[in-house]
């Protein structure tokens, strides 16, 4: 069990299942800080959507029949959107910084690049100096020139790094670049052109320090709305207009459906399984497509992804409010 009955009947059924996930995730890396170094230095970041609309309302009408005694003490704990990284953070003693994001549908997205810059920037013992390419993007210390007397502290990363080869964790991809914009135009509507997204993708691969030539494979957000998949479509033939013929695009949210605040960080593991095992997931039921959608988008069958180089992928999440956020992972 991830949790005790007690623990279960304080939290709400999404801090449940986040404490399952970390749990697995932490068995999956073989990471389990016990040192208190090794607590320090272990941070928490997790997304939700939205608060449990069923506790509010259960509440609610418990509140007004019977009234203010029969309102659980733990109603406020249950409905933090920050309980998850709590409950992770005290169940493990992971003492690094303890994040929560809630941005609509961007947020499993901004949670993970979010832990990835925390990773490349700040732990509580010392404030890593930021520089191209180092940090969480980190290949080797002799390639990049970090290790020596005068750069120790941009070091950690990469013993970090050798640490979880040691331990045989296996290491699916790697964080190159996170990039974040606002739409600034409505509060669910992209514009036409799809400006936002294309900032963001932009943004992304700046951070990541690649080009447009580089990504052969992006993991729309592409929630099946006319105006959304149009303003992304646009937005992804803007920017890789020079490779379009070797660029494959597909949602993955025909298998799963929309998942709103944890859609990002699912996609963001599909992109890393599809880095890992070089295989581009489908975008089913995609039995016709308008003419403007032109572009290989995986149609109904999964595609072997056949690239000369490291396989390269955006993934993007947009929501409502106009915020965006797009990650670039790639291949070891």
């Amino acid at each position: 069990m991830f949790a005790s009955r007690g623990e279960i009947n304080s939290m709400s059924q999404a801090t449940v299942m986040a404490l399952g996930a970390a749990r697995l995730a932490l068995d999956d890396s073989g990471w389990y800080p016990e040192t208190p170094e090794e607590q320090l230095n272990t941070g928490v970041a997790v997304g939700m959507g939205m608060v449990s609309l069923d506790e509010i309302a259960r509440t609610s009408k418990a509140f007004q029949e019977k009234g203010y005694n029969k309102v659980s003490p733990f109603f406020v704990p249950r409905i933090l959107v920050n309980m998850a990284a709590g409950h992770i953070s005290i169940k493990h003693k992971l003492k690094g910084p303890n994040h929560a994001v809630s941005t609509a549908c961007t947020t499993g997205a901004h949670a993970v690049g979010d832990a990835a810059r925390l990773c490349q920037g700040a732990s509580p013992r010392h404030q890593m100096e930021r520089q191209p390419r180092a940090g969480i993007k980190a290949l080797s210390p002799r390639q990049r020139g970090l290790c020596d007397g005068r750069r120790e502290r941009r070091c950690s990363f990469w013993r970090s790094w050798t640490t979880r080869e040691k331990r045989g964790a296996r290491i699916y991809a790697e964080v190159l670049g996170y990039g974040l914009s606002g739409d600034a135009s409505h509060i669910t509507a992209p514009t036409a052109d799809g400006e936002g997204a294309f900032r963001c993708m932009s943004a992304a691969l700046r951070d990541a320090a690649v080009s447009p030539a580089d990504v052969t494979y992006v993991n729309a957000h592409a929630t099946s709305t006319p105006l959304g998949d149009a303003a992304e479509n646009a937005a992804i033939k803007r920017l890789f207009h020079g490779n379009l013929d070797s660029l494959a695009v597909s949602s993955t949210k025909g298998a799963t459906g929309h998942l709103l605040g944890a859609a990002g960080a699912l996609e963001a593991a599909f992109t890393a399984l599809a880095c890992y095992h070089a295989v581009l997931p489908p975008t089913l039921n995609l039995d016709r497509t308008e003419p403007e959608f032109d572009l290989n988008y995986v149609p109904c069958t999964a595609q072997p992804w056949r690239t000369q180089g490291r396989r390269i992928a955006l993934t993007n999440s947009f929501g409502f409010g106009g915020t965006n956020a797009s990650l670039c992972l790639a291949s070891m």
